[in-house]
């Protein structure tokens, strides 16, 4: 589960950010 979780990360850093940035 947290291999996956990085590899999202790794892959979509922008959407993380994005995430991050609208998270409360």
């Amino acid at each position: 589960m947290l291999k996956d979780c990085l590899k999202m990360l790794s892959e979509r850093p922008a959407n993380f950010e994005e995430a991050a940035g609208t998270a409360p």
